[in-house]
């Protein structure tokens, strides 16, 4: 489990350092580049039409490249998990779920702060969270999800509710469920526990629960 653990360190690492590369150098490339562009279309005579096209096409492309950028580096380790808390984060990923899915949600957050949580957990969280959305996007068919974050005898809960069709939880039970399983087995690692509750028409209620640096201290 040690070894799991660092190997999980090590990745998460890895993506944050690649964020920022991907961010801070191709993405001041690409902005210096449509600088130039610009700098050209302005010398360029107002007669040369076909030219002025070429360079609208280029800015036009430069512009997706640079969404692209930020997507890639925001996929990679969200600057919002870094710099504004755990509940932010998932209140933002909650909001650009839904909003690609176009489906209905809802976010609470009953926590007061965020300094319970070591950067590790967090980690841990909003990635698991991340995970149950893609679920919820491959399998559920759902038109309405609730994200709920509850502070609870030192740990920390989140409860994502969907309306979707449901499943049999003895499967994932069985271990036939991987995309479960490898949440289960993530959490586990910070020392928390995962429950499902579901049925065939009846939606999904999963609850992870993360304990804080306190709680372990005291375990051990």
């Amino acid at each position: 489990r040690a070894l799991a653990a660092r190997i999980e360190d090590v990745r998460e690492n890895e993506r944050t350092r690649l964020s920022r590369e991907v961010h801070d150098q191709l993405g001041q490339s690409l902005t210096g580049i449509k600088i130039d562009i610009s700098f050209l279309e302005r010398r360029l005579e107002q007669g040369n039409t076909g030219i002025e096209d070429i360079l609208d096409q280029m800015k036009t492309s430069v512009d997706d490249l640079i969404t692209s950028v930020r997507q890639i580096a925001s996929d990679l380790r969200p600057g919002i998990l870094d710099d504004l808390g755990i509940a932010a984060a998932i209140e933002w990923e909650t909001k650009r779920f839904a909003e690609r899915l176009e489906i209905s949600h809802e976010f609470v957050s009953e926590i007061p702060h965020d300094d319970f949580l070591d950067p590790a957990k967090a980690t841990t969280l909003f990635r698991v969270f991340q995970e149950l959305l893609a679920n919820i996007a491959r399998h559920a068919e759902a038109e309405n999800i609730a994200v709920l974050l509850t502070p609870t005898d030192g740990s920390i809960n989140l409860t994502v509710t969907d309306d979707g069709v449901g499943f049999d939880v003895d499967v994932m039970n069985a271990g036939e469920s991987l995309g479960l399983l490898g949440i289960q087995e993530r959490v586990a690692l910070q020392g928390g526990s995962v429950e499902v509750y579901s049925g065939f028409g009846s939606g999904t209620k999963t609850v992870i629960t993360i304990p804080t640096t306190e709680q372990l201290y005291q375990q051990n």
